[in-house]
């Protein structure tokens, strides 16, 4: 087997010389050897995180610590589109999402976004018009607060000459309210009157037609 520079690791040794003990790691096998071709003996094992290990010398466990938000590490496991479905209930908080899943949630995202500009538009369309509208109210409004500013002088005479003929006002109603009866009663004539010549309608075109005639000519 041809061993390569790139596949060997200097660790320290026992030996005065630590150089001379090499890790041979091709594939899935591990050996130490010293220069001369006899076992090293492994001294310690220094790891850089997010390797570590368990401080064994003689068989150390080398493991990649977990990664978090706060610490580097190995990941769990890749999310899958189930795990990133918007009805899930207890979404995992391991499980990394992949580029290719940000990519569909973003395409939904932009469509979502340019459908919502979209009716943004079309209420800020609304808006524009409603103000215009009201802003034609608000003319009128200022034309009919000119009107009235112009005519106080007639409004106020208005004012006064109603309040200097309240009591002719207070006299007249009196008058009508003791003459309710007599109102009444006149009412009641027209009413009979308007009865008597609905009645009598025939007998009046008769009349009328007989004067039309000359019947009655002197």
């Amino acid at each position: 087997m041809a061993v390569q520079s790139s596949d060997l690791l200097v660790v320290q040794t026992a030996d005065a010389d630590p150089s001379k003990l090499y890790k041979l790691n091709v594939g899935d096998l591990d050996t130490y050897l010293k220069s001369d071709g006899s076992d090293g003996t492994v001294k310690s094992v220094q790891t850089t995180l997010p390797l570590q290990d368990d401080g064994d010398i003689v068989s150390p466990t080398i493991s990649i610590r977990a990664a978090s938000t706060t610490q580097n590490g190995s990941v769990n496991r890749l999310a899958t589109s189930a795990d990133v479905a918007f009805d899930k209930v207890s979404p995992s908080t391991t499980a990394v999402v992949t580029a290719d899943l940000l990519v569909t949630t973003n395409a939904t995202i932009n469509t979502l976004n340019t459908d919502l500009n979209s009716s943004i538009s079309d209420i800020q369309t609304e808006i524009n018009a409603i103000q215009l509208e009201i802003d034609g109210i608000q003319t009128e409004i200022d034309g009919i607060q000119t009107d009235v500013s112009g005519n106080a002088s007639a409004i106020a005479a208005l004012q006064t000459d109603v309040s200097g003929n309240a009591s002719a006002i207070a006299a007249l109603q009196t008058d009508v309210s003791g003459n309710a009866s007599a109102i009444a009663a006149l009412q009641s004539d027209l009413t009979t009157l308007a009865t008597t010549v609905s009645t009598n309608s025939a007998a009046i075109s008769a009349l009328q037609a007989g004067i039309d005639g000359g019947e009655y000519a002197t």
